[in-house]
Protein backbone atom coordinates (compact mmCIF):
# COMPACT_ATOMS: atom_id res chain seq x y z
CA UNK A 1 0.00 0.00 0.00
CA UNK A 2 1.14 3.12 -0.96
CA UNK A 3 1.35 6.39 1.65
CA UNK A 4 2.72 4.18 4.78
CA UNK A 5 5.92 5.75 4.62
CA UNK A 6 8.31 2.81 3.71
CA UNK A 7 10.23 5.90 1.80
CA UNK A 8 9.63 8.30 4.94
CA UNK A 9 11.67 5.07 6.96
CA UNK A 10 13.92 4.14 4.38
CA UNK A 11 15.45 8.29 4.23
CA UNK A 12 15.71 7.76 7.93
CA UNK A 13 17.55 4.95 7.66
CA UNK A 14 19.77 6.71 4.88
CA UNK A 15 21.02 9.61 7.19
CA UNK A 16 21.03 7.68 10.13
CA UNK A 17 24.41 8.83 11.53
CA UNK A 18 25.60 5.43 13.23
CA UNK A 19 24.31 3.51 9.65
CA UNK A 20 26.97 6.10 7.87
CA UNK A 21 29.44 5.22 10.12
CA UNK A 22 29.40 1.14 9.35
CA UNK A 23 28.72 1.68 5.79
CA UNK A 24 30.56 3.30 3.09
CA UNK A 25 29.62 3.56 0.32
CA UNK A 26 26.00 4.49 0.82
CA UNK A 27 23.48 4.34 -2.46
CA UNK A 28 20.08 5.22 -3.27
CA UNK A 29 18.22 4.56 -6.38
CA UNK A 30 14.61 4.96 -7.32
CA UNK A 31 13.27 2.24 -9.38
CA UNK A 32 9.22 2.76 -10.06
CA UNK A 33 7.36 0.43 -12.41
CA UNK A 34 10.30 1.49 -14.85
CA UNK A 35 13.07 -1.84 -14.57
CA UNK A 36 15.57 -0.76 -16.89
CA UNK A 37 18.67 -2.52 -15.53
CA UNK A 38 20.97 -0.08 -17.25
CA UNK A 39 19.09 3.12 -16.03
CA UNK A 40 19.24 1.73 -12.74
CA UNK A 41 22.78 0.39 -12.70
CA UNK A 42 23.94 4.03 -13.63
CA UNK A 43 21.86 6.17 -10.87
CA UNK A 44 23.71 3.63 -8.16
CA UNK A 45 27.43 4.01 -9.88
CA UNK A 46 26.64 7.78 -10.25
CA UNK A 47 25.78 7.96 -6.33
CA UNK A 48 29.50 6.86 -5.85
CA UNK A 49 31.17 8.31 -8.45
CA UNK A 50 30.78 12.28 -10.16
CA UNK A 51 31.66 10.76 -13.56
CA UNK A 52 28.97 11.17 -16.22
CA UNK A 53 28.39 7.69 -17.36
CA UNK A 54 25.68 8.68 -20.17
CA UNK A 55 26.61 7.13 -23.14
CA UNK A 56 28.37 3.89 -21.00
CA UNK A 57 26.76 0.51 -22.15
CA UNK A 58 25.82 -2.32 -19.24
CA UNK A 59 29.20 -3.66 -19.32
CA UNK A 60 31.18 -0.87 -19.20
CA UNK A 61 29.25 0.40 -16.20
CA UNK A 62 28.80 -2.82 -14.51
CA UNK A 63 33.08 -3.02 -14.54
CA UNK A 64 33.40 0.55 -13.33
CA UNK A 65 30.87 -0.56 -9.86
CA UNK A 66 32.75 -3.40 -9.45
CA UNK A 67 35.74 -1.56 -9.13
CA UNK A 68 34.07 1.42 -6.61
CA UNK A 69 31.90 -1.62 -4.35
CA UNK A 70 34.95 -4.26 -4.36
CA UNK A 71 35.88 -4.80 -0.77
CA UNK A 72 33.42 -2.16 0.68
CA UNK A 73 30.87 -2.82 3.03
CA UNK A 74 28.33 -0.83 1.33
CA UNK A 75 24.19 -0.30 1.98
CA UNK A 76 22.05 0.05 -1.60
CA UNK A 77 18.42 1.36 -0.56
CA UNK A 78 16.21 0.43 -3.72
CA UNK A 79 12.94 2.59 -3.40
CA UNK A 80 9.81 1.79 -4.61
CA UNK A 81 10.80 -1.44 -6.43
CA UNK A 82 7.49 -3.40 -8.53
CA UNK A 83 9.29 -5.98 -10.46
CA UNK A 84 8.25 -9.22 -9.53
CA UNK A 85 8.60 -11.82 -12.48
CA UNK A 86 11.96 -11.00 -14.45
CA UNK A 87 14.81 -13.15 -12.77
CA UNK A 88 17.07 -12.67 -15.59
CA UNK A 89 16.94 -8.80 -15.25
CA UNK A 90 17.39 -8.72 -11.63
CA UNK A 91 20.67 -11.55 -11.96
CA UNK A 92 21.79 -8.96 -14.18
CA UNK A 93 21.46 -5.86 -11.65
CA UNK A 94 23.05 -7.48 -8.78
CA UNK A 95 25.80 -9.04 -10.06
CA UNK A 96 28.41 -6.19 -9.66
CA UNK A 97 26.92 -5.90 -6.05
CA UNK A 98 28.03 -9.13 -5.31
CA UNK A 99 31.89 -7.90 -5.40
CA UNK A 100 31.28 -5.96 -2.21
CA UNK A 101 32.62 -6.85 1.24
CA UNK A 102 30.53 -9.49 3.76
CA UNK A 103 27.92 -7.27 5.83
CA UNK A 104 26.71 -5.48 2.55
CA UNK A 105 22.85 -4.85 2.49
CA UNK A 106 20.20 -4.29 -0.11
CA UNK A 107 17.35 -2.81 1.86
CA UNK A 108 14.29 -2.01 -0.71
CA UNK A 109 11.15 -0.42 -0.52
CA UNK A 110 8.28 -2.33 -2.22
CA UNK A 111 4.08 -2.73 -1.96
CA UNK A 112 4.81 -6.42 -2.82
CA UNK A 113 6.36 -9.03 -0.94
CA UNK A 114 6.75 -11.09 -3.93
CA UNK A 115 9.47 -8.44 -4.81
CA UNK A 116 11.12 -9.05 -1.74
CA UNK A 117 11.17 -13.58 -2.79
CA UNK A 118 12.18 -11.97 -6.48
CA UNK A 119 15.16 -10.80 -4.31
CA UNK A 120 16.27 -12.72 -2.05
CA UNK A 121 16.10 -15.55 -4.83
CA UNK A 122 18.62 -14.00 -6.40
CA UNK A 123 20.85 -13.22 -3.87
CA UNK A 124 20.64 -16.58 -1.84
CA UNK A 125 20.08 -14.89 0.91
CA UNK A 126 17.45 -14.52 3.73
CA UNK A 127 14.22 -12.38 3.30
CA UNK A 128 13.87 -10.00 6.37
CA UNK A 129 11.18 -8.13 5.89
CA UNK A 130 9.30 -5.01 7.94
CA UNK A 131 5.75 -4.57 6.84
CA UNK A 132 4.30 -1.11 7.66
CA UNK A 133 0.79 -1.17 8.94
CA UNK A 134 -1.27 2.10 9.70
CA UNK A 135 -0.80 4.56 12.32
CA UNK A 136 -2.26 4.49 15.75
CA UNK A 137 -5.08 6.52 16.76
CA UNK A 138 -2.92 8.89 19.25
CA UNK A 139 -0.15 8.78 16.54
CA UNK A 140 -2.29 9.66 13.48
CA UNK A 141 -4.47 12.71 15.71
CA UNK A 142 -0.70 14.13 16.44
CA UNK A 143 0.28 14.19 12.86
CA UNK A 144 -2.72 15.71 11.87
CA UNK A 145 -3.20 18.57 14.26
CA UNK A 146 0.26 19.31 13.59
CA UNK A 147 -0.62 19.80 9.72
CA UNK A 148 -4.33 21.53 9.94
CA UNK A 149 -3.15 23.89 12.95
CA UNK A 150 -0.07 24.74 11.65
CA UNK A 151 1.03 28.26 12.43
CA UNK A 152 -2.13 28.59 14.93
CA UNK A 153 -2.97 28.37 18.21
CA UNK A 154 -5.05 24.74 18.52
CA UNK A 155 -6.90 26.20 21.56
CA UNK A 156 -8.07 28.99 19.06
CA UNK A 157 -10.23 26.62 17.35
CA UNK A 158 -11.85 24.32 19.58
CA UNK A 159 -15.19 23.81 17.57
CA UNK A 160 -12.91 22.77 14.90
CA UNK A 161 -11.27 19.86 16.74
CA UNK A 162 -14.30 17.73 17.19
CA UNK A 163 -14.44 17.41 12.89
CA UNK A 164 -10.67 17.05 12.69
CA UNK A 165 -11.07 14.27 14.41
CA UNK A 166 -13.51 12.79 12.81
CA UNK A 167 -11.93 13.12 9.61
CA UNK A 168 -8.07 12.07 10.76
CA UNK A 169 -10.25 8.90 12.03
CA UNK A 170 -11.93 8.44 8.41
CA UNK A 171 -8.47 8.80 6.62
CA UNK A 172 -7.71 5.27 8.00
CA UNK A 173 -4.19 6.55 10.00
CA UNK A 174 -2.04 6.36 5.93
CA UNK A 175 0.01 9.45 6.64
CA UNK A 176 0.78 10.91 3.57
CA UNK A 177 -3.21 11.25 3.26
CA UNK A 178 -3.49 12.57 6.68
CA UNK A 179 -0.75 15.08 5.97
CA UNK A 180 -1.97 16.52 2.77
CA UNK A 181 -5.79 16.55 4.02
CA UNK A 182 -4.45 18.40 7.01
CA UNK A 183 -2.63 20.88 5.00
CA UNK A 184 -5.67 21.46 2.61
CA UNK A 185 -7.98 21.94 5.99
CA UNK A 186 -5.31 24.44 7.20
CA UNK A 187 -5.59 27.12 4.54
CA UNK A 188 -9.38 27.43 6.11
CA UNK A 189 -10.22 27.39 9.38
CA UNK A 190 -13.31 27.89 8.73
CA UNK A 191 -16.19 25.54 10.75
CA UNK A 192 -18.52 25.13 7.79
CA UNK A 193 -15.72 24.69 5.47
CA UNK A 194 -14.72 22.22 7.23
CA UNK A 195 -17.89 20.16 8.10
CA UNK A 196 -18.88 19.73 4.06
CA UNK A 197 -15.07 18.67 3.55
CA UNK A 198 -16.20 15.33 6.47
CA UNK A 199 -19.95 15.36 5.62
CA UNK A 200 -19.69 15.43 1.38
CA UNK A 201 -16.14 14.06 0.75
CA UNK A 202 -14.71 12.51 3.83
CA UNK A 203 -17.81 10.59 4.69
CA UNK A 204 -17.93 8.75 1.14
CA UNK A 205 -14.32 7.78 1.11
CA UNK A 206 -13.72 3.64 0.99
CA UNK A 207 -10.17 3.01 2.56
CA UNK A 208 -7.15 1.53 0.67
CA UNK A 209 -5.33 2.92 -2.95
CA UNK A 210 -8.35 4.33 -4.15
CA UNK A 211 -9.29 6.30 -1.63
CA UNK A 212 -5.85 7.95 -0.65
CA UNK A 213 -5.95 8.96 -4.74
CA UNK A 214 -8.92 10.24 -3.77
CA UNK A 215 -7.83 12.26 -1.03
CA UNK A 216 -5.02 13.58 -3.08
CA UNK A 217 -7.09 14.64 -5.55
CA UNK A 218 -9.39 16.39 -3.23
CA UNK A 219 -6.55 18.53 -2.15
CA UNK A 220 -5.42 19.54 -5.46
CA UNK A 221 -8.78 20.29 -6.65
CA UNK A 222 -8.88 23.29 -3.66
CA UNK A 223 -5.52 24.51 -4.34
CA UNK A 224 -5.77 28.11 -6.53
CA UNK A 225 -4.95 27.27 -10.16
CA UNK A 226 -2.05 29.18 -10.46
CA UNK A 227 -0.73 26.70 -7.46
CA UNK A 228 -2.05 23.43 -9.55
CA UNK A 229 -0.59 24.76 -12.48
CA UNK A 230 3.27 24.50 -10.81
CA UNK A 231 2.06 21.40 -8.94
CA UNK A 232 1.53 19.73 -12.63
CA UNK A 233 4.24 21.31 -14.35
CA UNK A 234 6.54 18.96 -11.89
CA UNK A 235 5.21 15.54 -13.61
CA UNK A 236 7.78 16.57 -16.26
CA UNK A 237 10.58 15.42 -13.72
CA UNK A 238 11.17 11.38 -12.80
CA UNK A 239 10.03 10.09 -9.80
CA UNK A 240 11.92 10.86 -6.78
CA UNK A 241 13.91 13.94 -8.26
CA UNK A 242 14.77 16.50 -6.20
CA UNK A 243 14.26 19.75 -6.88
CA UNK A 244 16.98 22.79 -6.06
CA UNK A 245 14.61 25.60 -5.25
CA UNK A 246 16.29 28.09 -7.11
CA UNK A 247 16.10 26.46 -10.26
CA UNK A 248 12.57 24.69 -9.90
CA UNK A 249 11.43 28.57 -9.12
CA UNK A 250 13.08 29.60 -11.99
CA UNK A 251 11.79 27.38 -14.37
CA UNK A 252 7.97 28.10 -13.72
CA UNK A 253 9.36 31.95 -14.39
CA UNK A 254 10.34 30.95 -17.25
CA UNK A 255 7.92 28.95 -18.65
CA UNK A 256 5.47 31.65 -17.91
CA UNK A 257 3.76 29.51 -15.03
CA UNK A 258 3.73 32.97 -13.13
CA UNK A 259 0.60 35.05 -14.03
CA UNK A 260 2.29 38.78 -15.72
CA UNK A 261 -0.44 40.50 -13.67
CA UNK A 262 0.64 39.62 -10.52
CA UNK A 263 4.61 40.27 -11.24
CA UNK A 264 3.20 43.79 -12.21
CA UNK A 265 3.45 43.80 -8.20
CA UNK A 266 5.78 41.69 -6.85
CA UNK A 267 8.96 40.14 -8.54
CA UNK A 268 8.29 37.09 -9.80
CA UNK A 269 11.15 35.16 -7.71
CA UNK A 270 9.48 35.97 -4.51
CA UNK A 271 5.99 35.00 -6.13
CA UNK A 272 7.47 31.60 -7.15
CA UNK A 273 9.16 30.68 -4.01
CA UNK A 274 5.91 31.57 -2.30
CA UNK A 275 4.33 28.88 -4.50
CA UNK A 276 7.33 26.47 -3.72
CA UNK A 277 6.49 27.11 0.63
CA UNK A 278 2.47 26.96 -0.21
CA UNK A 279 3.22 23.56 -1.80
CA UNK A 280 5.18 22.28 0.88
CA UNK A 281 3.02 23.69 3.86
CA UNK A 282 0.35 21.74 1.97
CA UNK A 283 2.54 18.58 1.50
CA UNK A 284 2.13 18.06 -1.86
CA UNK A 285 5.96 18.52 -1.60
CA UNK A 286 8.75 17.59 1.33
CA UNK A 287 11.92 19.44 2.00
CA UNK A 288 14.71 17.89 2.88
CA UNK A 289 17.71 19.57 4.06
CA UNK A 290 21.29 19.12 4.27
CA UNK A 291 24.10 20.65 6.50
CA UNK A 292 27.88 19.89 4.74
CA UNK A 293 29.24 22.08 6.99
CA UNK A 294 29.85 25.03 4.81
CA UNK A 295 26.36 25.45 3.60
CA UNK A 296 22.79 24.06 4.59
CA UNK A 297 21.14 23.21 1.50
CA UNK A 298 17.30 22.21 1.00
CA UNK A 299 15.49 20.58 -1.82
CA UNK A 300 12.07 19.23 -2.86
CA UNK A 301 10.26 16.16 -3.82
CA UNK A 302 7.26 14.59 -4.17
CA UNK A 303 6.10 11.72 -2.71
CA UNK A 304 5.65 8.78 -5.41
CA UNK A 305 1.56 8.98 -5.26
CA UNK A 306 1.67 12.71 -5.36
CA UNK A 307 3.68 12.11 -8.87
CA UNK A 308 1.53 9.93 -9.88
CA UNK A 309 -1.41 12.53 -9.59
CA UNK A 310 0.54 15.38 -11.15
CA UNK A 311 1.02 12.62 -14.22
CA UNK A 312 -2.85 11.87 -13.64
CA UNK A 313 -3.90 15.25 -14.20
CA UNK A 314 -1.30 16.90 -16.68
CA UNK A 315 -2.30 14.26 -19.16
CA UNK A 316 -1.77 16.45 -22.81
CA UNK A 317 -0.58 19.25 -21.35
CA UNK A 318 3.16 17.85 -19.80
CA UNK A 319 4.60 14.71 -21.04
CA UNK A 320 8.07 13.16 -19.77
CA UNK A 321 9.71 10.10 -21.97
CA UNK A 322 11.80 8.58 -20.10
CA UNK A 323 13.43 6.05 -22.74
CA UNK A 324 13.59 6.46 -26.46
CA UNK A 325 11.31 8.74 -28.29
CA UNK A 326 10.06 6.27 -30.93
CA UNK A 327 6.93 4.35 -30.25
CA UNK A 328 5.77 6.81 -28.03
CA UNK A 329 2.54 8.85 -28.39
CA UNK A 330 2.86 12.63 -27.66
CA UNK A 331 -0.32 14.14 -27.67
CA UNK A 332 -0.15 17.59 -30.04
CA UNK A 333 -1.89 19.69 -27.89
CA UNK A 334 1.48 19.25 -25.14
CA UNK A 335 2.87 22.74 -23.94
CA UNK A 336 5.59 21.55 -21.69
CA UNK A 337 8.31 18.10 -22.87
CA UNK A 338 11.05 16.43 -21.14
CA UNK A 339 12.85 13.90 -23.45
CA UNK A 340 15.71 11.89 -23.16
CA UNK A 341 17.04 10.76 -26.69
CA UNK A 342 19.16 7.73 -27.36
CA UNK A 343 20.90 9.89 -30.42
CA UNK A 344 20.43 13.04 -31.96
CA UNK A 345 17.97 11.93 -34.80
CA UNK A 346 15.53 10.91 -32.67
CA UNK A 347 14.28 14.97 -32.72
CA UNK A 348 12.26 14.02 -35.33
CA UNK A 349 9.53 11.96 -33.51
CA UNK A 350 8.69 15.74 -31.78
CA UNK A 351 9.45 18.11 -35.11
CA UNK A 352 5.27 18.14 -35.42
CA UNK A 353 5.05 19.31 -31.70
CA UNK A 354 4.42 23.34 -32.87
CA UNK A 355 2.77 24.13 -29.61
CA UNK A 356 5.86 23.60 -27.04
CA UNK A 357 6.40 26.16 -24.74
CA UNK A 358 8.71 24.02 -22.29
CA UNK A 359 11.25 21.72 -24.08
CA UNK A 360 14.26 20.01 -22.06
CA UNK A 361 16.04 17.30 -24.13
CA UNK A 362 19.01 15.24 -22.97
CA UNK A 363 20.60 12.90 -25.63
CA UNK A 364 22.71 9.99 -24.02
CA UNK A 365 25.15 8.79 -27.15
CA UNK A 366 28.04 10.81 -28.11
CA UNK A 367 27.36 12.88 -30.95
CA UNK A 368 30.91 14.79 -31.27
CA UNK A 369 31.61 13.34 -34.59
CA UNK A 370 28.40 13.50 -36.30
CA UNK A 371 28.10 16.83 -37.33
CA UNK A 372 25.19 15.98 -39.73
CA UNK A 373 23.22 14.65 -37.14
CA UNK A 374 23.79 17.89 -34.96
CA UNK A 375 22.59 19.65 -37.85
CA UNK A 376 19.41 18.21 -38.70
CA UNK A 377 18.98 18.78 -34.54
CA UNK A 378 19.35 22.16 -34.58
CA UNK A 379 17.05 22.36 -37.84
CA UNK A 380 14.46 21.22 -35.80
CA UNK A 381 14.97 23.07 -32.65
CA UNK A 382 14.42 25.98 -34.79
CA UNK A 383 10.59 25.12 -35.91
CA UNK A 384 9.69 25.40 -32.05
CA UNK A 385 8.63 29.58 -32.40
CA UNK A 386 6.55 29.19 -29.46
CA UNK A 387 9.35 27.97 -26.67
CA UNK A 388 9.66 29.92 -23.45
CA UNK A 389 11.95 27.67 -22.03
CA UNK A 390 14.74 25.21 -23.65
CA UNK A 391 17.24 23.35 -21.85
CA UNK A 392 19.38 21.13 -24.16
CA UNK A 393 21.72 18.66 -22.65
CA UNK A 394 23.63 17.42 -25.89
CA UNK A 395 27.67 16.83 -26.73
CA UNK A 396 28.29 18.39 -30.26
CA UNK A 397 30.49 21.23 -31.88
CA UNK A 398 27.95 24.21 -30.96
CA UNK A 399 29.62 26.30 -34.31
CA UNK A 400 25.53 26.29 -35.69
CA UNK A 401 24.01 26.49 -32.60
CA UNK A 402 23.53 30.54 -32.61
CA UNK A 403 21.77 30.43 -35.67
CA UNK A 404 19.34 27.90 -35.10
CA UNK A 405 18.47 29.91 -31.31
CA UNK A 406 18.38 33.07 -32.95
CA UNK A 407 14.70 32.14 -33.85
CA UNK A 408 13.15 31.76 -30.58
CA UNK A 409 12.82 34.99 -29.70
CA UNK A 410 10.21 34.02 -27.03
CA UNK A 411 13.17 32.76 -25.31
CA UNK A 412 12.90 33.57 -21.33
CA UNK A 413 15.10 30.77 -19.99
CA UNK A 414 17.94 29.22 -22.05
CA UNK A 415 20.21 26.75 -20.54
CA UNK A 416 23.08 24.62 -22.52
CA UNK A 417 25.38 22.09 -21.31
CA UNK A 418 27.32 21.00 -24.50
CA UNK A 419 29.95 18.34 -23.56
CA UNK A 420 33.12 19.04 -25.01
CA UNK A 421 33.32 21.78 -26.96
CA UNK A 422 36.63 21.97 -29.50
CA UNK A 423 36.34 25.68 -30.69
CA UNK A 424 35.61 28.38 -27.45
CA UNK A 425 36.00 31.12 -29.69
CA UNK A 426 32.61 30.53 -31.70
CA UNK A 427 30.66 33.93 -31.39
CA UNK A 428 27.00 33.72 -30.21
CA UNK A 429 25.72 36.80 -31.65
CA UNK A 430 22.80 35.09 -32.47
CA UNK A 431 21.45 35.16 -28.75
CA UNK A 432 21.31 38.61 -29.02
CA UNK A 433 17.80 38.25 -30.76
CA UNK A 434 16.22 36.92 -27.91
CA UNK A 435 15.30 40.26 -26.80
CA UNK A 436 12.97 38.47 -24.11
CA UNK A 437 15.79 36.32 -22.03
CA UNK A 438 15.92 36.87 -18.48
CA UNK A 439 17.55 33.51 -17.77
CA UNK A 440 21.31 32.51 -19.44
CA UNK A 441 22.15 29.06 -17.53
CA UNK A 442 25.38 28.82 -19.90
CA UNK A 443 29.08 27.66 -19.99
CA UNK A 444 31.45 30.79 -19.27
CA UNK A 445 32.71 30.51 -22.78
CA UNK A 446 29.37 31.31 -23.98
CA UNK A 447 28.72 33.95 -21.73
CA UNK A 448 32.03 35.61 -23.42
CA UNK A 449 31.41 35.18 -26.85
CA UNK A 450 28.19 36.63 -26.85
CA UNK A 451 28.62 40.80 -28.60
CA UNK A 452 26.32 43.51 -27.49
CA UNK A 453 25.28 42.16 -24.46
CA UNK A 454 22.88 45.00 -23.72
CA UNK A 455 20.20 43.73 -26.78
CA UNK A 456 18.97 41.79 -23.82
CA UNK A 457 17.80 44.05 -21.32
CA UNK A 458 15.99 41.43 -19.17
CA UNK A 459 18.51 39.72 -18.39
CA UNK A 460 19.25 38.85 -14.51
CA UNK A 461 22.50 37.21 -14.16
CA UNK A 462 25.85 37.82 -15.95
CA UNK A 463 28.18 35.41 -14.85
CA UNK A 464 31.14 35.91 -16.69
CA UNK A 465 31.44 38.87 -19.01
CA UNK A 466 34.74 39.76 -19.81
CA UNK A 467 35.79 43.59 -20.96
CA UNK A 468 37.61 44.03 -24.27
CA UNK A 469 38.65 46.92 -26.27
CA UNK A 470 36.97 45.35 -29.35
CA UNK A 471 33.00 46.95 -30.22
CA UNK A 472 30.11 44.83 -28.76
CA UNK A 473 32.26 43.94 -25.69
CA UNK A 474 33.21 47.34 -23.64
CA UNK A 475 32.00 48.04 -20.32
CA UNK A 476 29.79 50.32 -21.74
CA UNK A 477 27.58 47.05 -22.80
CA UNK A 478 26.42 46.74 -18.93
CA UNK A 479 24.77 50.07 -18.93
CA UNK A 480 21.33 49.48 -20.30
CA UNK A 481 20.71 45.99 -18.00
CA UNK A 482 18.49 47.16 -15.42
CA UNK A 483 17.31 44.11 -14.07
CA UNK A 484 20.47 42.47 -13.27
CA UNK A 485 20.27 40.24 -10.11
CA UNK A 486 23.96 38.80 -10.24
CA UNK A 487 27.03 40.16 -12.01
CA UNK A 488 31.04 38.57 -12.34
CA UNK A 489 33.03 41.20 -14.70
CA UNK A 490 36.68 40.07 -15.61
CA UNK A 491 39.49 42.55 -17.00
CA UNK A 492 38.67 45.23 -15.76
CA UNK A 493 42.19 46.40 -16.30
CA UNK A 494 40.33 47.05 -20.26
CA UNK A 495 38.67 49.91 -18.90
CA UNK A 496 40.66 52.71 -20.40
CA UNK A 497 38.77 55.60 -19.08
CA UNK A 498 36.22 55.81 -16.48
CA UNK A 499 33.79 57.99 -18.53
CA UNK A 500 32.89 55.21 -20.45
CA UNK A 501 30.25 54.56 -18.40
CA UNK A 502 28.72 55.54 -14.57
CA UNK A 503 25.98 53.30 -13.29
CA UNK A 504 22.83 55.36 -13.64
Amino acid sequence: MGGLGKTTLAQLVYSNERVRVYFDPIMWACISQDFDVTVITRKILECVSSENFGDKRLNALHEKLKEKLTSKRFLLILDDVWNDDNMTEWEKLVAPLKSGQRGSKILLTTRMGSVADMVANVMKCKRESLNLNELEESDYMSLFNKHAFLGVNPDDYKNLQPIGQHIAKKLGGYPLAIKVMGGMLNSYMDYEYWKKILEEDIMKLQLGKDGIMTILRLSYDHLSTNLQLCFRYCSLFPQDYMFKRKKLVNMWIGSSLIPQSICDRQRPEDIGNEYLNLLTRKSFFTCETSDNLVKITKEYFMHDLLHDLAQSVSLGECKRIGGDVAGNIIPKPVRHLHVEMINLLSIREISNLKNVRTLVISVREDNEHNANHALEFLEVIKGFKKLRLLILDVNFDPYKLPDALSSLIHLRYLSLSLGKVVNESIEYDGLTNLVNLRLLDVPHHVIENIPYISKLPFIHKLQNFIIREESGYKVGELKNLRDLRRLCIRKLENVMRKKLWRPS
